[in-house]
This record gives C-alpha cells, sequence and structure tokens, in this order.
C-alpha cells in the first residue's frame, strides 16, 4: 500500500463477433474513474484484503513484505478527509491487527487505538501513539482509493462484460520499484505491505476491476507458472473488496 511503484496501461480490443459471447470494448478512462469515485465518496470508506499465497509461500515470502508483516488478511479503514488510515482484522476488530497512521499538523503519526470499545467516531482519534514521520501524511504517504482513481484515469481499459481489465503489464523496474506506477499502486492496495521486490518470486499479468454487490473489487492476477504458490487454480493473487462507509462487522 506504500507509494512507491506499479503497473499502469491496458488494451483495446474489438467485439467479439459470434453469438452469445460477451462484449469486449474499449472503456473511456472516465467510466472506470467515475465508478471508482464513488466509493470514495466523501472520503470514509473500508477496504478488505486477501492474498492468496499458500502457507509455505507465504513463509518463503516473508522477507518480501514490509517489516515482514505477511498476514494474509486484513481490513483498513480510510478517512481520506481526515487524511487517516486504520488497519484491523479482517472479519473486524483488532485482535491480531491494530495498527493506524494519521496527519497531525506537518507530520504523520502512527498510532495503536487505545479506545476501549472502538467505533467509527474514534477510530482515528483514540491514539496510543509510538512514532512520527515527519512531513508527511497517510494520503501522501500510502496508495489509497483516490490514488487508484488518477491512476486508473491515465491508461485506456478494456471492459469485458462487466469486468474492466489491464493486461498491457510493464515489470520493468528502475532504482528498485516498478516503472507502472498503475502497477505499482494496485499491488500496493490489494496486497498491503507486499514489497516490488516480490517479482522476484511471481509475475503480476492482470488488473481486473469490478462493481458486485454494492461493493468495489480489484484483483490481481498472476502468471500461470505462479499456480503452485497460490490457494487456487486461476491465478488469483490478490483482492481488495471496497466498501462505502466505515464498516466494522
Amino acid at each position: 500500500m506504500i507509494k512507491l511503484l506499479l503497473i499502469p496501461a491496458i488494451l483495446s480490443l474489438g467485439i467479439c463477433g459470434f453469438s452469445g459471447a460477451k462484449e469486449k470494448r474499449s472503456a473511456p478512462a472516465d467510466e472506470l474513474a467515475t465508478l471508482i469515485n464513488d466509493y470514495i465518496g466523501s472520503g470514509q470508506y473500508t477496504k478488505k484484503t486477501e492474498i492468496n499465497l499458500s502457507d509455505l509461500a507465504l513463509e518463503e515470502l516473508k522477507t518480501y513484505f514490509h517489516a515482514g508483516a505477511n498476514s494474509p488478511k486484513r481490513r483498513t479503514y480510510y478517512d481520506e478527509t481526515a487524511n487517516a488510515l486504520l488497519m484491523g482484522d479482517f472479519d473486524g476488530g483488532f485482535a491480531h491487527i491494530n495498527s493506524g497512521y494519521a496527519k497531525n499538523g506537518d507530520n504523520m503519526e502512527h498510532y495503536r487505538n487505545n479506545a476501549e470499545t472502538k467505533t467509527t467516531a474514534n477510530l482515528f482519534s483514540a491514539r496510543d501513539v509510538d512514532y512520527v514521520v515527519n512531513n508527511t501524511s497517510p494520503n501522501e504517504f500510502f496508495v489509497n482509493l483516490s490514488e487508484v482513481k488518477s491512476e486508473a484515469a491515465k491508461n485506456t481499459w478494456v471492459k469485458d462484460g462487466s469486468i474492466f481489465k489491464c493486461t498491457d503489464i510493464d515489470l520493468a523496474q528502475e532504482g528498485g520499484h516498478y516503472k507502472d506506477k498503475l502497477l505499482h499502486d494496485i499491488q500496493y492496495f490489494a496486497a498491503p505491505m507486499l514489497l516490488e521486490s516480490a517479482v522476484a518470486y511471481f509475475s503480476p499479468t492482470e488488473i481486473d476491476i469490478k462493481e458486485e454487490d454494492n461493493k468495489l473489487i480489484i484483483n490481481l492476477y498472476v502468471s500461470g507458472v505462479d499456480l503452485a504458490k497460490l490457494t487456487n487454480s486461476d491465478g488469483l493473487l490478490a483482492t481488495a473488496t471496497i466498501l462505502k462507509g466505515l464498516i466494522l462487522n
């Protein structure tokens, strides 16, 4: 989720010509940007992320996660207007993960939410601060949904039915970071804590974005040769599911 790198671009394709086939068409970037913006709303939203690595792969890849934080599932609460975010357990609560960042003046505080009963009103204000990062803020330092929207709007997408697809993935790096900014943003957003150096372990090949059941879903796929490292057989490495508002359960 840290802003440091990743993928852009996307292909345009013709319409399938046989009866019963789903239509594939070039999708104006503003169509996808409008969809994403609907989930940003006033700045408050909830993201549930899943990284589908096998137990063995999670251990082997531990050094490819920031600070070794290789939890495959987590929930993140965002308030872009307040300039804050808080990570917690995937299913709600904070028994295992309780890690937040919030703007305070010119700096960013890292904190643990210390409220006895955590509510939407105190997620970003009940702070037990343990360190400060100077001259930055969560909106600047981390990839949020507004950053994803901005990068998505710069690219050409193919729409396959209701799914926006990008398969033109550039894995080239410069200075240890992807040159492809969209790939960077999607990996950090959908697979929190997973660093770009993980490209030595598997190769991202496709980004899908869709709306389903009042949720915005962002999927990152990897090459078929990487299937043995995953918990599925379709190459899905990571999923971010975004819900409107702050959802604690």
